[in-house]
């Protein structure tokens, strides 16, 4: 468990640091506590990365940013969340080797707003209430990803050029294909 309640009015990336030196005083973790909200921000504050992992909402234009960013920067990128019940990870973004976000938004199968019309209503921000398990199979799938991809464990690496989801209600699980035929110029 990463937080508690005595987190409660912290940075959640700080916290994060903080339980990961208490399990292992010998990893290396760099924090930053700024909102990105520019591809000159990723610049800024992620510079060079092998990997990006998304699993921010905000600004509403995230996945436009990281994928420009990524593109332009051949970096990978992938992203897990959640909404509502729903846990989701993936696809992971590979520049030279897949679609791009923006090629792939064209195939993504949900449009999880319209699915769920009353969360207006509730939160004009259109962010959904966390529930636990979906949070928690959502960042177990996209662990086991990122670490069959950097571990270059091909068989084992199953999100590029699909997302995996799970939804919890109804205890479905899918593996969905979101490939596609269409390059745009980024990719």
């Amino acid at each position: 468990v990463l937080y508690t309640m005595e987190d409660i009015g912290n940075y959640k990336v700080e916290c994060c640091a903080k339980r990961i030196k208490e399990r292992s005083p010998s990893t290396i973790i760099n924090t930053v506590t700024k909102n990105i909200t520019s591809t000159e921000d990723m610049k800024r504050y992620i510079n060079t990365v092998d990997l990006i992992i998304l699993a921010g909402d905000s600004p509403a234009n995230i996945n436009h940013l990281v994928n420009d960013y990524s593109f332009k920067n051949n970096i990978p990128w992938t992203r897990a969340g959640y909404h509502y019940y729903t846990a989701v990870c993936g696809p992971m973004y590979i520049p030279g080797q897949t679609a791009c976000f923006e090629c792939a938004t064209e195939v993504t199968p949900m449009s999880l707003k319209n699915d769920l019309p009353f969360v207006s209503e509730v939160n004009k921000r259109y962010q959904v209430p966390s529930f636990a398990p979906v949070n928690g199979i959502a960042a177990t799938i996209q662990a086991k990803e990122v670490i069959s991809y950097l571990g270059e464990i091909s068989e084992w690496h199953q999100t590029k050029e699909k997302m995996f989801v799970c939804d919890l209600k109804l205890l479905n699980m899918d593996l969905i294909d979101i490939s596609t035929k269409k390059r745009c110029e980024l990719c």
